[in-house]
């Protein structure tokens, strides 16, 4: 008896790659979000790998916790009128704010100066182009104003 389980997980892989890819206005969101929350953080050279995974963990979190909401808002109310409890999804919705916050807990939640490097590693950085920091020499401007002659009679 089949169970379904490697199908769902393609489905769920499947759509998470077109829902995080650039090539959609949310991908682009998503993208530019995380490009901030780096740069908060003090680049991405500051990152390990760990906080980076931890950071993805956090916009997977992110992108359902607003899904959530949105389901949220389309329901008439929050409160299942027959049973006087809410309903399900109003309390996933609080299991994924606390998984949000403790998720931003373990980033850090101020922001960081990117570390200054030495020269020595700012010379060594292979990253660093030649043509983006060539040198450029001015010249030096010279002021030059022409007198007349005054006629003092």
């Amino acid at each position: 008896m089949a169970h379904g389980f490697w199908t769902v997980k393609k489905a769920v892989n499947t759509a998470r790659q077109r829902l995080l890819s650039r090539r959609t206005l949310l991908g682009r969101a998503v993208a530019e979000w995380r490009a901030q929350v780096i740069q908060d953080l003090g680049g991405e050279k500051d990152l390990s790998q760990l906080q980076l995974d931890t950071l993805d963990r956090l916009l997977s979190t992110k992108i359902l916790l607003d899904t959530v909401d949105g389901i949220i808002a389309t329901l008439p109310s929050p409160v299942n009128r027959r049973t006087h409890t809410l309903h399900p999804v109003v309390r996933e919705r609080q299991q994924l704010v606390e998984t949000e916050r403790k998720l931003r807990a373990d980033l850090g939640l101020e922001r960081r100066r990117p570390a200054i490097r030495s020269l020595r590693e700012y010379w060594l950085d292979p990253q660093r182009s030649p043509e983006t920091h060539a040198t450029t020499t001015t010249q030096p401007t010279t002021l030059t104003t022409t007198s007349t002659p005054t006629d003092h009679a």
